[in-house]
């Protein structure tokens, strides 16, 4: 078997009740620019374009981690203590890429 608790709260389990669960965890947008430096119209291999390209993108990625809770005791349920974990946190990343490219 490839996990022990296949069942678990921590395996991410699709239901048609609630439909944002069929939706990704990570979205990104970005944007970018490229500008030829070098432009050359002769044949390979005196036809080498030069250029630079940049780009910026962002990644929003949502853990996921929603803790269930036993609604008796209102303690989290599972190993360690859980209920100091932040519920579903949200990371976000920017990325950002500077590039020299070479076209033939």
């Amino acid at each position: 078997m490839l996990l022990d608790t296949p069942n678990g709260p921590w395996i991410r389990q699709p239901t048609i009740s609630d439909l944002s669960s069929f939706l990704p965890n990570t979205w990104h947008l970005g944007g970018g620019f490229e500008r030829m430096l070098i432009r050359s119209y002769a044949p390979i291999p005196n036809g080498i374009d030069v250029g630079i390209r940049g780009d910026l993108l962002l990644y929003f990625h949502k853990l996921g981690s929603q803790i269930p809770f036993d609604s008796q005791s209102g303690s989290a349920m599972g190993p360690g203590n859980l209920a100091e974990l932040p519920q579903n946190p949200t990371i976000t990343r920017p990325v950002f890429n500077l590039a020299v490219t070479i076209g033939f």
